[in-house]
C-alpha cells in the first residue's frame, strides 16, 4: 500500500472529518462541503452544512446512507449526496434542554437510535421513525466559562 494525494484542484480546504461509503471515501471540509472521492479526484462536491463539518458516520447496519455532524448544530441524515438529506437541530430537539453550544463534534447511530456529542459536552440520543423524533439527554455538561 503507497499513499498518493489527493486532488483537489481549485478547492484548498481543511479536511475535518473521513469515512468510507463502500470503496468510497467521502471527506468533511472545514467550508461545509461534503466530497465523495474516486480514486484521487473529487468527484461529488456538495454543500452540507454552514459551517465545518465536524463529523461522519457510515452506520453498519443500511438504514441511513451517512450522517454527518456540523458546527452549525445540525445533523444531516444522508440517503446519497444527490438528495436532500433529513435535518435536526440539537438545540431544537423536542423534551431536551437546548445544549450550551450545540456544535456537533460526534454522530453515531445504530437501527433508528442517533447518539450525539456536542462541544459543551452534551450527549443526546434520538429515537427517529419517519418524521417522528424522540430525544434524551443523557449527560449536560459545560464549556469554556459557563458556571453552574
Amino acid at each position: 500500500m503507497k499513499a498518493k494525494k489527493g486532488i483537489f484542484n481549485k478547492d484548498n480546504n481543511v479536511i475535518l472529518s473521513v469515512a468510507f461509503l463502500g470503496s468510497d471515501c467521502i471527506t468533511g471540509s472545514s467550508d461545509g462541503h461534503i466530497y465523495r472521492w474516486k480514486s484521487r479526484s473529487i468527484n461529488t462536491k456538495k454543500k452540507a452544512h454552514s459551517g465545518p463539518v465536524t463529523c461522519m458516520y457510515v452506520p453498519d447496519d443500511g438504514i441511513f446512507g451517512f450522517l454527518s455532524g456540523g458546527r452549525d448544530g445540525y445533523i444531516k441524515i444522508w440517503k446519497n449526496l444527490s438528495e436532500t438529506p433529513r435535518q435536526i437541530h440539537v438545540g431544537m430537539l423536542p423534551g431536551v434542554p437546548a445544549p450550551y453550544l450545540p456544535e456537533i463534534q460526534s454522530v453515531c447511530c445504530m437501527q433508528s437510535y442517533i447518539l450525539v456529542g456536542t462541544k459543551s459536552s452534551d450527549i443526546i440520543e434520538i429515537h427517529y421513525e419517519g418524521e417522528h423524533l424522540e430525544a434524551i439527554n443523557h449527560i449536560s455538561g459545560h464549556y469554556k466559562e459557563e458556571l453552574w
